[in-house]
């Protein structure tokens, strides 16, 4: 339910279903919708507070992976766990874009494992509106798990029901790979004409790294200065 809540019309009166409280109608005692929505905006916040301060998924999570998230941030570095910028972007859009649209008005230990599963495995795309791949999905359900994850471990709820949804088996397709002269047109000897394929320095080094290595994306995103200066130290390391 993307709305925070929903009506109910029985012999002319108004009933009310908010999303943070699933399954409980409470009366509104309108007779007409216009009313019955006032009643609802007017009486919203009142019933979230009712409930023994367990915050919505919005109140929770808004921001979750933007830097300066004490809490989670402060024990990732403890644990030495380190991440580039891109992978805590890459999480809050997907938090923003997909998990707060449908879950974000609901109390957090009101959602259930069957909920997101089912949710989950229809996730469309917000641009194209066409189903996600099982990459993306998968990369959606990671992010809803650090998230009730965090809740379980601030004591907002018991257990994390994310956790339990399974992921989907991605499908491998058969790779293509470039010939010479696709390779040629890609990495051209000339300096100016190679920057403008890769649109700039930091992506022209990205992809030459993985050219002259055979190193996966994720590979090449965590080396460091360190790492070059081992591999040139000892170049028969790496047989790539």
């Amino acid at each position: 339910m993307k709305t925070p809540y929903r009506f109910w019309n029985r012999n002319g009166k108004y009933s009310v279903m908010f999303a943070h409280t699933p399954g409980k109608w409470v009366a509104t005692g309108c007779d007409n919708r216009d009313d019955a929505i006032r009643w609802a905006e007017a009486n919203r916040r009142d019933e979230i507070k009712v409930h023994h301060k367990i915050p919505t998924l919005n109140e929770f999570a808004k921001g979750f992976f933007v830097p300066g998230n004490e809490l989670w941030m402060k024990r990732l570095k403890r644990k030495k766990k380190t991440y580039a910028s891109d992978y805590f972007k890459a999480h809050q859009g997907r938090l923003d874009n997909y998990i707060l649209e449908e879950f974000g008005c609901r109390l957090i230990s009101s959602l259930s494992t069957i909920e997101i599963d089912n949710w989950f495995l229809d996730l469309q795309s917000i641009r194209t509106e066409k189903e996600l791949s099982d990459n993306a999905k998968n990369k959606v359900l990671h992010a809803f798990r650090i998230v009730l994850e965090e809740a379980k471990y601030q004591g907002y709820v018991e257990n994390n029901v994310a956790a339990s949804v399974e992921e989907i088996n991605e499908e491998n397709r058969e790779r293509q790979h470039f010939d010479d002269l696709e390779m040629k047109k890609l990495f051209p000897d000339d300096e100016k004409e190679l920057l403008r394929i890769w649109q700039g320095l930091k992506w022209t080094v990205f992809f030459l790294i993985m050219r002259d290595t055979g190193f996966r994306p994720g590979e090449v995103a965590g080396l460091t200065r360190s790492a070059y200066c081992v591999f040139r130290a000892n170049p028969d390391t790496h047989s790539g």
